[in-house]
Order: C-alpha cells, then sequence, then structure tokens
C-alpha cells in the first residue's frame, strides 16, 4: 500500500510538472472565452458606430484591453483610420469576422481532438487500476509483491509516454499540422494581413505600410518574409499545385501578399481588393489544413495504443499468469 501511494504522489507532480501550463481542454476553453469578449467589444464599438453615436472613452478602452494581438492590433489601426478621416466600419467588420472565425476553429478542433484527449486520459489510469485488478484477484501475484510493483511502475510509464504522445498529436492536430513553436505564427500571419490592409486603408505607402505591418511579427517571420516590400523573401512562391501543409501555407503567404503589392504598384490599381483575395484563400487553406488533420487524427491516435498500451497490458496479464502458475504447481517451472 505505501508503495501504491508512493507510484501515485510521484505520477500526480509528474503530471503536474507537464500540465504546468493547465490541461490542454482549459486552455482551450480560456482562449475562446478571451475571443468572445473580444468579439462582443467589436460588436459593440461596430453598432456604436453604426447608429451614429460616437464611442466614448470607456469603449476604446475596453479594445484596448483585450488580450494580444488583439488589443495594440484593433485600437492601432483604428486610430491611424480615424487620423486620416478614413471609415472604421469595414475594417471593424473584418476584424470582428477574423476573431469569430478564429473561435470557430479552435471550437472545432476541441470537439474533434475531444476523442483523442479522452483516449490519453484512459491511457493514463487504466494500467494502474488493471494491474491493481490483477494483483487482488489472481492468487499467487501477492506473493511476488516487489516484482509485481516494478513491473507495474514500468508498465505505467510506458502507459504514460502513450499518453503525451496522443496529447501531443491532438496539439498539433488542432493547429493544423503546426509544432508548437510555430503556432504563433497563425494568429501573427492572420493579424498581419488585416493591419496591412488597415494602414493602405488609411493612405499609408505600401511600402511604409509593410514596413509598419512587420514590426507587429516575430523575428522568425521577419526573416522568412523580409521587412522591405522589394526584398525577395528567403521562402518562394507557392507552386502551382498549391501549398503541401499549413507550414508551407504560411511562408508563403508573404511571397504572396508582396506579389499583390507589386502588382498593384506596377499597373497603378488599388491594391486592397488583391490582398483581401490572398487574405481570404489563406483562411480557406488554414481550414482545409486544420480538417485534414483532425480527420486523421483518430487513426494515428491508434499508433501509441498499439505500441505503448498493449504491449504494457498483455505484460501484466501474461506475468500474472505465470505467476499463478508457478504458485499453484512449483514443480512446473
Amino acid at each position: 500500500m505505501v508503495l501504491w501511494f508512493g507510484f501515485f504522489l510521484c505520477l500526480f507532480f509528474g503530471l503536474k510538472e507537464v500540465f504546468r501550463d493547465g490541461l490542454p481542454g482549459l486552455r482551450i476553453s480560456a482562449e475562446i472565452s478571451r475571443l468572445c469578449r473580444t468579439r462582443d467589444s467589436l460588436h459593440h464599438f461596430e453598432e456604436t458606430l453604426a447608429s451614429g453615436c460616437l464611442p466614448d472613452d470607456q469603449d476604446w478602452k475596453s479594445l484596448k484591453s483585450q488580450p494580444a494581438p488583439w488589443g495594440v492590433l484593433i485600437t492601432d489601426s483604428l486610430v491611424r483610420l480615424r487620423s486620416q478621416g478614413a471609415s472604421l466600419i469595414p475594417t471593424l467588420r473584418r476584424f470582428r469576422e477574423l476573431v469569430a472565425s478564429h473561435e470557430k476553429n479552435l471550437r472545432q478542433g476541441q470537439a474533434r481532438a475531444s476523442q483523442a484527449l479522452a483516449q490519453a486520459m484512459v491511457c493514463a489510469f487504466m494500467i494502474p487500476l488493471f494491474s491493481s485488478v490483477l494483483y487482488l484477484m489472481v492468487p499467487g501475484v501477492d506473493e511476488k509483491r516487489s516484482f509485481w510493483f516494478v513491473l507495474s511502475f514500468l508498465a505505467c510509464v510506458w502507459g504514460g509516454c502513450a499518453s503525451l504522445w496522443m496529447l501531443s498529436m491532438s496539439e498539433v492536430a488542432r493547429w493544423g499540422g503546426l509544432k508548437k513553436s510555430e503556432q504563433p505564427w497563425v494568429l501573427e500571419a492572420l493579424s498581419f494581413s488585416e493591419r496591412l490592409l488597415a494602414s493602405l486603408k488609411a493612405g499609408s505607402a505600401p511600402d511604409h505600410a509593410w514596413s509598419e505591418s512587420t514590426m507587429m511579427l516575430s523575428s522568425g517571420l521577419v526573416c522568412l518574409w523580409g521587412a522591405d516590400i522589394w526584398q525577395e523573401s528567403s521562402e518562394g512562391a507557392c507552386s502551382l499545385s498549391g501549398p503541401k501543409n499549413f507550414r508551407e501555407s504560411i511562408l508563403t503567404l508573404g511571397s504572396r501578399l508582396r506579389s499583390a503589392i507589386q502588382v498593384s504598384l506596377m499597373d497603378g490599381t488599388p491594391a486592397e481588393d488583391r490582398l483581401v483575395s490572398v487574405a481570404d484563400s489563406f483562411k480557406v487553406e488554414m481550414a482545409a489544413f486544420q480538417e485534414r488533420e483532425l480527420s486523421l487524427l483518430p487513426a494515428r491516435a491508434m499508433k501509441p495504443l498499439f505500441l505503448c498500451v498493449a504491449p504494457a497490458v498483455l505484460s501484466l496479464l501474461v506475468t500474472a499468469l505465470v505467476l499463478s502458475f508457478q504458485s499453484q504447481a512449483p514443480g512446473w517451472f
């Protein structure tokens, strides 16, 4: 009993360290709640302007207090548009649709990945329970307590590896196949497109708008996309068949946005329509890659079950049977 108590105590502190940033489901729920508040603030601001009233200071503070990157992105863009005398409602509507689209993607990803999360939780607790049942019901196992505890501990470690594997796979699938270090690129890319559009609508020159918008990007994306509108990016244009994965779609987004501005500058037409088309196509690609990864997640989640959980459970069962036969017929072994 003391050994099992020590095992579950170690398991508790191990899980606490793994999930020190919170459970994946709770993190997503908190992010969805923040997006809902941001969407409601944008809707209230838009409705206030549409009704012919001016937003008060509290409305501006409410927008500015929204979590990153929304607060700074929205308020800076609206202030620039207001200083140039441009209309705020179209930009507000695009920001609200962007927030709602991101919220929808998170909800769909959470729902589609729930099966893998449930399997991970089952794997984490099934092996200790199965080991306890065998210890209590199979005669002869209690005679080898130390050996059984060591074997059960190794089986639980193997099952814990399967749980962490499934959690990692579900997290990657929710973000369309992006690794954890690349997941912030999604919001950065979406925010960059809207900031670039807002700057152009405010009357900024295309090269100045591009340089100003890249200030909100991480250093990795700035190096890949380039800080100058005429600078050749390290990632070439997308192939004719389209991007093969979500990471490639993000990396080539900079080239597509830059090409849209360059073509508009050369033929003398506004770049806003081309930029809107590129941004909308990127959102469609994002939804498609996320749907593909989530549809493949149940099949991929079977790999940890067969490679980790099944050998651990079978080893416990076979060992329990061998110990039982050994206690009943010592001369056989």
